[in-house]
């Protein structure tokens, strides 16, 4: 059975191996005859021995380290390696087409265009020529550039935000800007520049859309109230209409006048007017615009009198209306 190395002589190699490059590569046979092996170093017999000599000394020096001394030793070598890989990686990211001038998006240009594509508004948004910079020149990078890796990410934002219909397959500049900002999705402000110097307004219609139809809904609101109000207008309408037909019918068969008694009278009137001011804005000596609105209210309860009517009674009515306050 294969026993594996410890992790502590796996530490031990790989800071040999950091330090002295070459010894692993010395320690292969010399008749070692693998393609692999055809960029061996041709090193003096002598040199080769002092690398080797000197490899196995500071192995044995890190052989008596305590634990805690190399697993210092092992994560100092592993942060200076990390940070030389990533300096390699950023230099190659800066050499790569997408980085360079030619890749980058002509502002002025794409602002004057009437729409973008979804994939147009995806490379604009990192400031890349779209037809240089897209998903397709971009595959070859997607799993080892950083750039690349974003990209594909927003798209899937983008895709996503297009099954909502949050987005379409075509997007007018202004209503895509406004998008992005209100999901925090960054884009160049000189895209935006651009954007409004060609006189596009950069709205976000969905959020005035639901302010709009918050309004609408208040109003409606409004509107509701406003008819029960009337409603119960012409319930007391009626019902006053009732109670005096059913006291002319008692002044009938006891033969009295057909008059109402003088408070029962000044009652209804008060009663009348001040419905009348309250919902249909009745005012003394103005002309009543409403009279062919209340007319019809009646109409629809069954109670049909004529304008005139109306407003001969209002005006008998209307010297119970309290005047004006003068303090």
């Amino acid at each position: 059975m294969v026993r594996l190395p410890s992790t502590r002589t796996r530490k031990i190699e790989y800071l040999v191996d950091r330090r002295f490059h070459a010894a692993r590569m010395l320690r292969l046979p010399t008749n070692l005859s693998l393609s692999s092996m055809s960029t061996r170093p041709e090193i003096p017999r002598e040199r080769r021995e002092q690398i080797l000599a000197n490899a196995q000394s500071y192995s044995d020096e890190l052989a008596r380290q305590s634990d805690a001394e190399l697993d210092n030793l092992y994560e100092a070598e592993k942060n200076i390696e990390l940070t030389a890989k990533k300096l390699v990686a950023e230099n190659e990211e800066k050499k790569r087409f997408f980085n360079q001038p030619q890749a980058n998006a002509d502002y002025a240009y794409w602002a004057k265009v009437p729409y973008w594509t979804l994939d147009e508004a995806l490379a604009l948004s990192f400031g890349r020529d779209p037809l240089i910079v897209n998903l397709r020149t971009l595959q070859p990078y997607a799993m080892m550039s950083n750039f690349a890796t974003e990209y594909y990410t927003r798209d899937f934002i983008f895709q996503r935000a297009k099954n909502v219909s949050q987005l379409g397959a075509t997007n007018f500049p202004g209503n895509f800007l406004a998008w992005a900002k209100r999901n925090s999705i960054s884009f160049p402000e000189e895209l935006e520049k651009a954007v409004l110097a060609h006189g596009v307004t950069i709205a976000d219609w969905q959020a005035l859309y639901e302010e709009l139809r918050k309004r609408f809904d208040n109003q409606s609101l409004q509107l509701q109230e406003a008819d029960r109000e009337k409603e119960q207008f012409r319930q007391k309408i009626q019902s006053l209409a009732d109670e005096s037909a059913q006291s002319s019918a008692r002044s009938n068969t006891n033969k009295n006048s057909y008059e109402l008694r003088t408070r029962e009278k000044e009652t209804l009137l008060k009663l009348i007017i001040g419905m009348a001011a309250a919902i249909y804005g009745y005012e003394p000596g103005k002309r009543f615009s409403k009279a062919g609105e209340l007319k019809n209210d009646l109409e629809a309860k069954g109670i049909f009198l004529d304008s005139d009517t109306i407003r001969k009674w209002l005006e008998k009515a209307s010297e119970f209306l309290p005047g004006p306050d003068l303090s």
